[in-house]
């Protein structure tokens, strides 16, 4: 490479990443991650109402990686908050995930990406 040549640098956002959710016989629906942990995500819900410990195939990909990964996670926690909007109240759906039996490729993905947004550092994994 010349030395004359620079390099485009694209910043990408880390958040949110979108996330498709899938439980049968319920249709599938979109949300967005708001916070990536290794052990699984807080996501936006949107107006889908979810019941802690039903499981989800999930699919997102990571703002970094071109692949989607793929994998089950179960509902830990609810999150809804109502605000009072003037077309009527609001209700905001968030929601804690945990993933269940991640695969080593898609734990590494997660540590990669944690560690690129430096959101942890790359000797405390």
């Amino acid at each position: 490479m010349m030395k004359d040549q620079k390099v485009a640098v694209v910043k990408v956002k880390a958040y949110p990443i979108e996330v498709q959710f899938q439980a049968l016989p319920q249709a599938p629906f979109q949300g967005e991650i708001l916070k990536l942990t290794l052990r699984g995500f807080i996501a936006d819900l949107k107006k889908m109402v979810v019941v802690v410990g039903k499981v989800y195939d999930v699919t997102f990909t990571l703002p970094t990686k071109r692949l989607p990964l793929q994998m089950k996670v179960k509902v830990i926690k609810t999150y809804d908050q109502l605000r009072g909007e003037k077309s009527g109240p609001l209700v905001d759906h968030l929601g804690e995930f945990h993933f269940l039996k991640p695969g080593e490729l898609e734990l590494k993905e997660i540590k990669e990406f944690l560690v690129k947004i430096k959101q942890v550092a790359r000797d405390s994994l």
